[in-house]
Order: C-alpha cells, then sequence, then structure tokens
C-alpha cells in the first residue's frame, strides 16, 4: 500500500529495513516473530509480509497464550494462521520457560517484538536489544520502538487487525484487566474504534496493574536557560494548577522536575525525561517570546528519529516548518490569545512553550496553552 506523506513513508521505510537486515544479519531460520494479535504485533505480522512476499511463511511465529486470553484474540490469531499460512508455535506455559524450551529446540537467535517506547518494560531498550541477565540469549528486535500511537493506526487500519479494535479497546491484556477505553465512550454508550483516540498518552486507559487502574502521571519540565538552575518541586507544589491540566479525572501527579538545558542538550534531556515520564515541558527562555527554531528542532529530534529526513528541504534560516505535510501528524500548534504567546506540541509527548520561567505567570500561561493543545479535554482551569 501507498503511505500517505513522505514522514509516513519515512518511519514505514526504516522499519521494513530493520526487519530485512534482521532476516539478513539471522536468516529465516534464525528469526522468529511474537505474534500475540495485539495491534503492536500486527503491525509487525504485516511489515514481514510486505518485507517478504513470496516468502514471510519460512518465518516462525510463537505465540504466547495466556489465562484469561480473549476468545476474540485467539480467533484473530487462528483466523491470521490459516489465511496466511504462517508456521505458528503455540506455548501455554510462562513466557520465560516457555521461550526457554522454544530456544533450546532450534536455531531461532533474534525475535521481533512489537514493544513501543513508553510500553511497560521498554526503558533503556534499542532496536537491537540483548536479552536480560537471567534470560536465555537471543536478540530482541524492535522494528517499531519510535512508533507512536497514531501512527501505528495510520498503519494499522486499513489491514487486518483484532476486532475488538473496533469496538473502544485501545490496549489489549487479558479479560480480567482489560476494558474498554473510557475516552472512546459515546453518548449512547457505545464505543469508537481505537484509531480515533484523541489523546494518545491515554493508550493504556483501559488496563489496570494488579486489579487496580494506573493512577499517577509523570511530568517534567526541562528550561532552556543560560542560568544554571535545578529545583525539585513535591507533587501538587506550586504547580497544583498545571497538575489539573495535565492530567485526567482518574489521574493524579507523581512527580515534577525543573532542570536546566541550553539548546544543544535540549533533545538528550528530553530523552532521558521520556523514559520515565510521560510528558515534558520544555520552556524556551526568551525576552520577547519567541520560540527558536532550534529549540523546536531540538523538540522534534527528541520524539522520532526521522527529524532530519523531515526537516530536509526546509530552510534553515526560515521559521519551523510545523504546516509542512509530512509534520502535520506529529506537530499541532496552539496560541494563547491573553498573552499572544504560540506553544508547539509534538506527538502529545513534548510540549514547547515560550518564557515559561518558573514563577504564578508562568503557570498561568502553561495552563492555558495545555488547555488550547487538547491535553485536557473540556473542564475548567483553576488559576
Amino acid at each position: 500500500d501507498n503511505m500517505a506523506d513522505a514522514a509516513t513513508a519515512a518511519w514505514h521505510h526504516d522499519a521494513l529495513t530493520t526487519v530485512r537486515r534482521t532476516v539478513d544479519l539471522f536468516g529465516f531460520e534464525g528469526t522468529c516473530l511474537s505474534f500475540n494479535g495485539g495491534k503492536d504485533s500486527t503491525v509487525l505480522l504485516h511489515l514481514v509480509r510486505e518485507a517478504f512476499p513470496d516468502n514471510f511463511q519460512r518465518l516462525r511465529c510463537l505465540f504466547f497464550k495466556q489465562p484469561h486470553e480473549f476468545l476474540e484474540v485467539e480467533r484473530f490469531v487462528h483466523d491470521m494462521t490459516e489465511r496466511f499460512s504462517l508456521n505458528l508455535t503455540v506455548l501455554e506455559d510462562s513466557f520465560k520457560h516457555g521461550l526457554t524450551e522454544f530456544l533450546s529446540q532450534n536455531t531461532v537467535k533474534a525475535i521481533f517484538m512489537g514493544t513501543r517506547a513508553g510500553d511497560p518494560g521498554s526503558r533503556g531498550l534499542s532496536t537491537f536489544s540483548l536479552s536480560d541477565n537471567g534470560w536465555p540469549d537471543f536478540f530482541r528486535v524492535h522494528p517499531i520502538l519510535n512508533w507512536s500511537y497514531t501512527e501505528v493506526w495510520l498503519y494499522l487500519k486499513e489491514r487486518e487487525y483484532c476486532h475488538l479494535y473496533n469496538q473502544g479497546y485501545t490496549s489489549l491484556g487479558k479479560t480480567t484487566d482489560t476494558a474498554p477505553n473510557d475516552m472512546l465512550r459515546r453518548q449512547d454508550g457505545e464505543y469508537r474504534p481505537a484509531h480515533e483516540l484523541d489523546n494518545i498518552r491515554l493508550e493504556r486507559q483501559g488496563r489496570s496493574s494488579n486489579g487496580a487502574p494506573v493512577d499517577a502521571l509523570s511530568v517534567s519540565l526541562v528550561s532552556q536557560s543560560h542560568e544554571p538552575q535545578q529545583q525539585t518541586l513535591a507533587p501538587g507544589e506550586p504547580l497544583h494548577s498545571l497538575c489539573s491540566v495535565l492530567v485526567e479525572p482518574a489521574f493524579s501527579l507523581q512527580s515534577v522536575e525543573l532542570v536546566c538545558a541550553k539548546t544543544v542538550g535540549i533533545t538528550e534531556s528530553v530523552q532521558a525525561k521520556l523514559r520515565t515520564c510521560d510528558v515534558v515541558l520544555v520552556s524556551a527562555n526568551n525576552a520577547n517570546g519567541h520560540i527558536p527554531r532550534a529549540t523546536l528542532e531540538a523538540a522534534l529530534h527528541a520524539v522520532t528519529p526521522f527529524a532530519s529526513r523531515l526537516l530536509a528541504g526546509t530552510e534553515a534560516d526560515a521559521p519551523f516548518p510545523s504546516d509542512h505535510p509530512d509534520l502535520e501528524h506529529i506537530v499541532r500548534v496552539v496560541c494563547d490569545k491573553p498573552s499572544g504567546h504560540t506553544a508547539f506540541v509534538f506527538n502529545r509527548q513534548v510540549v514547547v512553550l515560550p518564557g515559561l520561567g518558573s514563577g504564578s505567570q508562568a503557570i498561568k500561561l502553561a495552563n492555558r496553552l495545555l488547555v488550547a493543545a487538547g491535553l485536557k479535554p473540556g473542564g475548567t482551569v483553576v488559576l
């Protein structure tokens, strides 16, 4: 299928390159796909089929059937196996024990996994990562590690996927810990499909941990300043009003940290914060409220590995090309009418604000801009 635009083609091409490179390195006999029927592993299945249209069946697939599996997921895996003649192995043991047995009985050295940055257990991963200590030796390969929720559905929504995603589910686990996402509930009680989720930060809203909903959101503030400063703020103070904007009613603030970062270090600082935080605020402290293009480019580099390609062909001394078609699915520009200031929102993960500073006026400005960015659906903000 033709991709919608050059930006989509960029991350799509890189994922295909990872798939092909892995098979070149390890061969079909040394590579397999972990396929659990979820959206991310289904993307991988289609990428493998796309990379090797004539012989993808040579690649082994693993389905770890867990207790309390959705019947719809099992049916989908079975249907895909029948439709595409997949070489599927079903394991019903614990993941670690089953994997150990499987690897001891064949020559597989690399496993494609649908992990994406921000998923549980994704911290510190790269596209190619060795297995952790205490596990059998193999390469974990993550072709879509840097894809966002939006990019997953841009690729997947015109292809086959489990129909639970059309019933309000945005992340699938077990029947005992997964429910439709309330953010997709219509007034009539029915649910919109997963690809219509506006706030991609709430992808796992329907999932619970140990039977209890996840109720903490971690936020970092990265301040671009020429004056060294570092301040750690306790939860709820003095950014209480900011907390009410950043989080949905079901969430509470876990931590806020303000650190100093000059333009040359913003990409690294933001990427480091994104390993532990859901949202990072970047403040460019310019007297005229103008955000330098270099700061915006640094933020773009922090959320996508394809920033250089996306910016290729644009004039370096021109304003940041936020209205470029290749950037429209990554960057959103919002304006605060009272002050005339503008903020840039990247993948709903990084918000670049002008002149945030550390005072109460900065918090009020952040409140208004974040509401305008849609990070809080409706409601009022106490300033």
